[in-house]
């Protein structure tokens, strides 16, 4: 999620645990008390948006030299408005402005 500064100022600023860059903090969570203070100090949470249709990303653990394996990351499939399905999980999808989406492998 992105936390945007009521203050912003370039270079780096820290609120309760939380650093901001040039305004902007980006953390994958907050404990519920941290939520409810940056609110109450007028940080603005914006929670990560996902297009309709878009099934994130699962993340798969590097090896860490255990396999000569590579490490494999999925991607997404994307449902776009008249039905169709575009990707198969472990290609790119590029969604277009006029509704369309192609998938690159």
């Amino acid at each position: 999620m992105r936390i945007i500064h009521p203050h912003p100022v370039q270079g780096r600023q820290n609120f309760i645990g939380v650093v901001f860059v040039d305004g902007v903090a980006t953390v994958d969570e907050l404990h519920p008390e941290t939520v409810t203070a940056l609110g109450q100090h007028g940080y603005v949470i914006e929670p990560e948006m996902v297009a309709p249709g878009v099934k994130a990303p699962s993340r798969r653990s590097r090896n860490r030299g255990r396999s000569p394996d590579p490490v494999v990351e999925d991607f997404a499939t994307v449902e776009i408005a008249d039905g169709s399905v575009v990707g198969d999980g472990s290609s790119i999808v590029t969604l277009h402005t006029d509704g369309t989406a192609t998938a690159e492998s």
